[in-house]
Order: structure tokens, then sequence, then C-alpha cells
């Protein structure tokens, strides 16, 4: 990797750790101010005690009304947005604001409990103002829009209320736990709005976070996808938690306190009451009945105000013991001494309304939104199933050794060397470079649109190619690049008005990593080429074998980081769909990288361990092949030997029985005992022949001498190949946490070719002896 490649990453990671930071704070800013709502229940005006309150009622304008400057409609509040088409270059339309007005006036809030004085014409500008678009139009290229407040609409406030026995008022500067909201819609759709943004937010705090651990492995050169995994199951589970942890404080400390000082308010305000006709507040663990004759004196207004402001008390602290009442909360706030707060006794008529009111209670709901759910899932896994695509490739490099020319066997393998063409003198000519090659892509692009709309689009391209061979110390192999995955360095770029002219290309002397099927050569039938196959990757690259796997593994985290923000996405939507947002869905959402990360590790090592036993098995069919192959020149062998022979009837006895010998090979053992005493026989006979000078001269024998060598030569490639597969396949059994898959899925350690000649030591002969 270049120097400005890693930064570029750097600067990547910085910029999305940034904005992974900001959109997750802000999206657990919408948690709490979810939790406050949910706080805050909803009153009649006279049932509020003051403070931090929900109300509900039909607008009555005051002594000022505003009238709306394009519909001249009589309203309390209006924005006003005027905005004008603009079209670019390439025919594509935006809109550009021109003036964008908001005004609003006090007003009163009429329920069926009295009325309040809404102060919003000097405060609009900390109010969040929720209101239904009212009106739209468009003339020409200018739009106007309107959203209005209008008198007899009925809205929800929440506010700071002061109580006052003459006209209650609604402020929104008061320092408390509530938010200004003036909305047009209910309550519980704001709550419901608060969580869908909540549930936005924190996901795309999280999948900037995924990226960022892309980005920050693409910079650290790191290409270990467990590796890359890991460190987005840390980075995401330590986020989430800490905002699971924050979350359990907020719930345990700001709910005990809004019910604290709720009963306090409402204290304060029974006892004022109450003192004006000398009664004493009998306290909230005895449930007074306001028609008992001791409380004669109040009137049905002071006494439906004091019930009211009893049963709001009641649904504070019912709220807050339905937030404790799960775990970790409840458990939390044992701890902290928050589990009890004073007891409302009520009387049975009013606990009735009360335990009416707590059960009408609704829990915030968002949409399911099963079609996106579904599509986003068909995505996680497609991207799923591309990224292990590549990275089975880049597992395949890890386990497959490298081999030698002289060593490379009918199937998938790996080799490294130089590349050599077949006629120097007939080498490809770049288009651009004007170097000579054996393979290259030529493109052709036009640059279309202009400033940063402009795009580049491809109106011509080609490709060029012919075989090479690819030479190391032990000898040459051809290769025909057709179908190739080919990864090259060499590129060449040219640049003329509004057109560039790409072309990349592989060139004899360069270095080669290759990744193939070896197969027959076609044209001559005996020796082997490396060629396309559909059931096998085929990578040709004059970059080394680790820049190949780290462009593997690059790809593929990229793929698996927009998968993996897919899935917190979804999680994140069905845990925060019933409106909750407890620390526990917190946990449960942090637990999505470590479960996918599980998934991910057992399919890779059991993938690795089928990989590395059907390697087995097809050096095991290698063996077979030319075990049978040896079968058809024994009785060859025999013959010869018969002729020229004759007096050593013993060898000829040997020989004879390598032929029956053949048939009864059917597992390791037999095949390691038939090899080891083949061996013997073959050394034997050239020992023979090395004492006969003149058989040694016929052509049969001499080419029989010449197979003789060939065959021990295979004998050791494919002993060690096989052995070599057989020990990598054992140590990955009895490595952890390998051994576990293993002993799950029912793993058999495989036997080695132990190739030991002296099992079937022939007896000496004195060859010139039984000559004479």
């Amino acid at each position: 990797m270049q120097w400005y490649d890693r930064r570029v990453g750097a600067l990547a990671v910085v910029a999305l750790c940034y904005f992974a930071l900001v959109l997750s704070n802000e999206g657990f800013q919408s948690v709490l101010d979810f939790r406050i709502l949910e706080r805050t229940p909803l009153t009649t005006i006279h049932g509020a005690a003051g403070g931090e309150s929900q109300l509900q009622g039909r607008v009555e304008p005051s002594d000022e009304v505003l009238t709306s400057p394009r519909t001249n409609t009589k309203s309390v509040f209006y924005r006003h947005l005027v905005q004008k088409e603009h079209r670019n270059s390439e025919g594509g339309t935006s809109w550009r604001t021109l003036k964008d007005e908001t005004r609003a006036v006090d007003f009163h809030l009429i329920d069926a409990s009295g009325n309040a004085n809404i102060r919003a014409k000097h405060q609009r500008n900390l109010i969040n103002w929720s209101v239904h678009q009212s009106y739209q139009q468009q003339s020409g290229r200018i739009r106007h829009t309107e959203w209005r407040i209008e008198p007899g609409q009925q809205i929800t406030v929440f506010g700071w209320l002061h109580v006052d026995p003459e006209l209650p008022t609604v402020t929104f500067d008061e320092i408390g736990d509530y938010l200004s909201i003036i909305s047009s819609f209910t309550g519980a759709s704001e709550r419901s709005e608060l969580s869908a943004n909540a549930i936005f937010l924190l996901w795309g705090g999280v999948s900037f976070l995924v990226l960022m651990c892309c980005a920050l492995a693409f910079t650290l050169g790191l290409h270990r996808v467990l590796a890359f995994l890991g460190l987005i199951t840390v980075a995401s589970s330590t986020l989430l938690i800490s905002y699971g942890f924050k979350s359990l404080e907020s719930d345990v400390q700001a709910g005990y306190d809004r019910v604290d000082s709720q009963l306090k308010r409402t204290e304060d305000q029974i006892t004022s009451v109450l003192e004006k006709h000398k009664i004493i507040f009998p306290g909230w663990q005895l449930p007074f009945n306001l028609s008992n004759p001791e409380y004669a004196a109040l009137t049905d207004l002071e006494k439906e105000k004091i019930n009211n402001w009893r049963n709001t008390a009641y649904l504070v602290r019912s709220r807050y013991m339905r937030q404790i009442n799960r775990f970790p909360e409840k458990p939390y706030a044992i701890m902290r001494g928050k589990a009890k707060p004073p007891v409302i006794a009520l009387p049975v008529d009013q606990q009735r309304i009360a335990d009416h009111a707590v059960q009408a209670y609704q829990p915030t709901r968002v949409s399911q939104q099963l079609i996106l759910t579904f599509v986003a899932l068909v995505l996680i896994a497609i991207l799923a199933w591309l990224a292990f695509r590549l990275i089975k490739v880049k597992r395949m490099q890890e386990n497959l050794p490298t081999s030698k020319t002289m060593g490379v066997v009918f199937g998938l393998t790996e080799l490294k060397g130089k590349l050599v063409a077949e006629d120097e003198g007939a080498c490809l000519i770049g288009p651009v470079s004007g170097f000579a090659c054996t393979w290259y892509h030529y493109e052709i692009q036009e640059e279309r649109g202009s400033g940063k709309r402009s795009s580049w689009h491809t109106i011509h391209e080609e490709t060029q190619k012919q075989p090479f061979y690819c030479e190391d110390d032990e000898g040459q192999l051809r290769v025909f690049p057709s179908k190739a995955e080919i990864i090259t360095k060499h590129k060449s770029t040219n640049h003329f008005a509004k057109k560039r002219y790409i072309e990349r290309r592989l060139q004899p002397g360069d270095d080669l990593y290759l990744l193939g099927k070896a197969k027959a050569d076609k044209t001559t039938g005996n020796s082997l080429v490396l060629s396309h196959d559909k059931e096998a990757p085929y990578i040709i690259s004059n970059r080394s074998e680790a820049e190949v796997m780290f462009i593997k593994a690059s790809k593929a985290m990229l793929l698996l980081s927009l998968g993996i923000s897919l899935l917190f996405g979804v999680g994140l939507w069905i845990g925060g769909s019933n409106g909750n947002f407890s620390s526990a869905d917190f946990v449960t959402a942090s637990l999505i990288a470590p479960f996918f990360l599980t998934i991910f590790l057992v399919v890779l090592m059991y993938n690795d361990l089928i990989f590395l036993r059907q390697r087995c098995a097809r050096n095991w069919a290698n063996i077979d092949v030319s075990l049978k192959k040896r079968a058809t020149l024994i009785p060859n062998l025999e013959r010869v030997v018969k002729r020229y022979l004759e007096h050593e009837n013993r060898l000829q006895q040997a020989l004879a029985e390598l032929r029956t010998e053949r048939a009864q090979v059917e597992n390791v053992k037999a095949a390691d005992a038939y090899m080891a005493h083949e061996s013997r026989v073959i050394d034997e006979l050239s020992l023979c022949l090395e004492k006969y000078p003149d058989l040694e001269g016929h052509q049969v024998v001499t080419d029989f001498n010449r197979r003789l060598i060939k065959l021990e030569n295979e004998i050791a490639l494919i002993r060690a190949g096989f052995n070599d597969s057989v020990m990598n396949f054992n140590t990955r059994l009895q490595s952890f946490p390998d051994n576990l898959l293993a002993i799950a899925f029912r793993f058999e350690r495989l036997t080695a070719l132990q190739f030991d000649k002296k099992a079937h030591q022939l007896p000496a002969v004195d060859l010139q002896q039984k000559n004479s």
C-alpha cells in the first residue's frame, strides 16, 4: 500500500469517527427526549399541579391574531416558506429558499376543566412547532408553502405550567424535565416520531462506526477478516453498552427525581388549599376521601383539583415504576435506593379512575415496515454471500501451500515465478504505453456533464491476451490467461480533450502470483497447464500474495461492513419498535456483532476443514491414478524381465505379485505397503539392469529405465503432497478452537504414508553368480 493510500485512510478514520460519535450522541439524546415525554402524562389544565405538563385542548385567540401572508387565514402561528426552482446544466432540479418567515402570538388553550394562557409570542424560537402542512402552491418557478395553527384547532402542548387560580400560564423558558413542543398531533405521535428518529440516528452512528473500522483496517493493512470482525465487535459493543448504562442511569435517576418533584409540587398545592380551611394534609400513605365530613368545607372545584392532582402524581409514579420494573433497571434501582418512591394511597373511587388511566396508556409503537425489513434481510444475505466468496478465495490462499513448477499436480495450485513470453518477438504491444506485454485491457472513457455532476462513461474497451510461461528455479508451466481475474500494478493513462485512455497490462519479467486449476494440456496431452475452470478461482497477478490477499480482504470487509450496518439497522428497528429503548435493548443490539462474528467464525472454520479434507482426498485420488498407471506398466516390465532376465525367477515373481497387489489397494495403509514394495522391486530391477550392460543398450530397456526413474520421482512428489495435506489437516483438528468443531462434526484424523522400504525387503541376490 502506498503512503498516500494510508494518509487517505487515516483521514477517513477520523472523519467517520466524528460522524459516528455525532450521530450516535444525537440518537441517544432522542432516546432521552423520548423518555421525558413518557414521564409526562396527559392531564387536564386544572389537574396539573404545575411544572412539567402535557396538555391537550382547543385553540382560542387572545387579544392579537395573525393573518397568514399567502392565504390570509387567521391563525395564532404560521410559517411561510418561499422557494425558487433551480435547474442545473444536466436538467436536474432543486429548490432554493428565498424566504422563510415564522410568527406566533400568545393564545388560550381550552379543555373540559378550564383554560390556560400559552406564552408563544416571545418564546417561539424555543418551541418545537410540529404542525401539519396547511397549504402549498406553485406558480411558475416559485413555490409557496404554509404551516398554520388556527383558532378552534385541537393541539397538544408540552411545557412548564404555572398554577394560578385565575388563569394558569404555560411557558417554555423554565429549566426542568420537559420538552418545549406545540403540536397539531397527539403526544403518542410525538413519542413515535422521536422513537423513529432515535432509531435512524443510532443506526447512522453505528454504521459510521463500522465503516470507521473498515477504514482503520485498510490503513493498518489488516487482511485478517476475523480480526476485523473482532474490531467491529469491540467498537460497536463498547458504544452500545455505554449508551445502555447511560440509559439505565437516566431511567432510574431522572425518573425518580421526576416522581419526587411531582410529589412535592402536588403536596404544596394540596396543602395550600387545605390550609385555607385549617385542615392538615394527612400524607400520601392515607387514602383520605374528600367526601368525608372533615372535608365538607372544601368547594366542589377544590375537591376536583385535589383529586386531579393526586391522580396525576399517581400516574407519574406508575410511569416510573413501569420503566424500572424490568431487568436490569430493577436491580440497579434497588442498589441505588430508588426502587421504592413514596406510595400514593387513593380512596376506592379515585383508585378506580387512576387504574383506568394507567391501563388506557398505550406504549409507543413505531411502524414495523415489514417490507423494508424483508428487503434489508435479503440485501444482508446477498452482501454476506458476496463477501464470503471473496473470503473463501483468500482462505484458499492461506491454506494452500505454494508449489514449484515441477511439483504441480492436477487440481487447484498456487505458484510463484517470473512471466516469460512464449515468443518474445511476437508479444502484444500496449496501445497506450507501447510496452511489450502478454495481456492488456484497453479502455476509452468520455467525460460527460460539468462541475460536481461530471462523470466518466466507457465508450470502448477491449482485451487482448496470449499464453505465457511461469518460470521458477525448477522449470516452466504454461499459463492461459483467458477468463482469469487479472490483478496488475501496471497502469498507463493518457488524457486528450474530454477523453481518457486507460491501459492495464502484464509484461515479460513480471513477478507472478498464480492461483488456479492445473489441467492436462490439450495440445500435447503429456503435460499440465494452468487455465480457467468454472469450479475454481483463477487469479493472475504481478502483485505479491500478501497484496492479493489484502485486496480480496478489503473488498470483503467493505461488503461485510455494509451488511453488518444493515443488520444493526434491522436489529435497532425491531428492538425499538416497541418504543421502550431500555438499557436491555442497547445490550441486545450490542450482541449483534458478536453473534455475527461467532456464526462467521464457525462457517469459516468448518469450510477450512472441508477444504483441507478435500485436498487430502484430491491427493489420494492422484495416488490412485498413479497406482493405476503403474498397474499398466508392471505387466510390460514383467514381459521384458522374462525375456532378458529369464534366470531371475524370483524377480519375475515379485513383479507378478505387484500386478496382483494393485487390485487390493483400498486405503492409505494398503497403498503405503504397496508403494514401498513396488519401490524395492524397482530398485532391485534397476540394479539388475546396471549389472547387464548389454541389456541397458537395448532401446526397450532404456525406455523402461527412464520410466523407472520417473516413477521414483513421482512417488516422492505424490507422497510429499499427500503427507503435507494430511499434516495440515491433522494439525487443524488438534488446534483450538478447530478441535471443538471437529468433535461436533465428527472429523477424523487421517493417516500419512510412511513408505518404509525395510518392511518388505527382498533377499539379496548375487546376479553374477546366478548368471554363471
